[in-house]
């Protein structure tokens, strides 16, 4: 049984799946963008069974930035960045 008011009908009515996909098309051809908030990037989750200490430095900005930069095209951790620049030490002597 459906209600009147004055916007019209209070029934509420679904929207078929094809007028839907319809309306998303058009609205991505007339450059608007989409309300809901795009998904999160899956998380790269690297456990360790190592005991872990935490470690702030302050540092330069130009070195911090290095230093993510190498990391990221080593796809590695900051941790396993770490690691390998103090095996370089070791191996230094």
């Amino acid at each position: 049984m459906s209600q009147d008011s004055f916007f019209g009908s209070t029934e509420i009515r679904t929207i078929p799946p094809e007028v839907e996909r319809a309306v998303e098309k058009l609205s991505d051809v007339a450059g608007f963008r989409h309300r809901e908030p795009p998904p999160d990037p899956p998380k790269r989750r690297r456990g360790t069974t190592q005991h872990l200490h935490n470690f702030t430095m302050r540092l330069a900005i130009t070195d911090a930035e290095r230093f993510i930069r190498w990391c990221e095209a080593e796809r590695i951790a900051y941790r396993e960045g770490f690691a390998r620049l103090v095996a370089k030490i070791d191996a230094e002597g």
